[in-house]
């Protein structure tokens, strides 16, 4: 293999984590790269602009829930590891999913 290991996390803390025993382990910093990805426009799930409100007032009081308690929030982590070899690949991927990162769909 001549590439990149890349997985994604929901958490910054869980990326630093892998990132920091990457590096602990012998990756170098320069082929350790961690970076955000999220749009400045956030959570891509619900309906923030048109609401998903009663439009027949049958169950007062649920607007806010319904358009705005439980919004999905996309992995936004990116940490990638330049990997020259199938043995620094696999070991990379197996330390990054350790920490919760997940492949890229």
């Amino acid at each position: 293999m001549n590439g990149s290991v890349a997985k994604i996390y929901n958490q910054l803390s869980h990326a630093e984590n892998a990132r920091n025993e990457l590096l602990s382990s012998g990756f170098s910093a320069d082929s350790v790269h961690l970076e955000s990805i999220q749009s400045e426009a956030g959570p891509t799930a619900g309906n923030f602009a048109v609401g998903n409100g009663d439009p027949d007032g049958e169950n007062p009081g649920t607007d806010y829930e319904r358009n705005f308690g439980d919004p999905v929030q996309p992995s936004n982590i990116l940490l990638t590891v330049d990997a020259y070899d199938d043995g620094l690949a696999s070991r990379a991927s197996d330390i990054m999913l350790r920490h919760g990162g997940h492949d890229i769909a």
